[in-house]
């Protein structure tokens, strides 16, 4: 993977419970080199390919989603209030840009 490919896959928005951008990404990807990929009924990713029986067998394991929030409410003035999806910590969280899914696409934000 070059740098290239690693600023696509990082752009992918795939908050907890939304990873399929991410997912479908690799399983292209995977399709090239292995012969088999799948994506069960739980988001998982298995792709395998055949291997010399002398060789190790290797198997990588990473997470498909990042951290993410919960919109809670539209507040007066277009704020809005959120809870989180995952573990960020709220010492980082002030200042961040982030990016808010909607139905409708994709709104820029900053937290405050």
């Amino acid at each position: 993977m070059n740098f290239d490919e690693l600023a696509l896959l990082t752009a992918l928005n795939a908050p907890v419970g939304f990873e399929e951008p991410v997912l479908e990404y690799m399983a292209a990807e995977l399709q090239v080199t292995c012969d088999h990929v799948e994506i069960d009924v739980r988001g998982n990713l298995f792709a395998r390919q055949q291997r010399d029986p002398s060789k190790p067998l290797v198997m990588l394991m990473a997470h498909a989603d990042e951290i993410g929030f919960l919109i809670t409410s539209i507040l007066p003035g277009g704020f809005l209030a959120f809870t989180r999806v995952g573990f960020p910590t709220d010492m980082v969280l002030a200042g961040q840009r982030v990016q808010v899914l909607t139905s409708k696409g994709v709104l820029q934000g900053t937290i405050g």
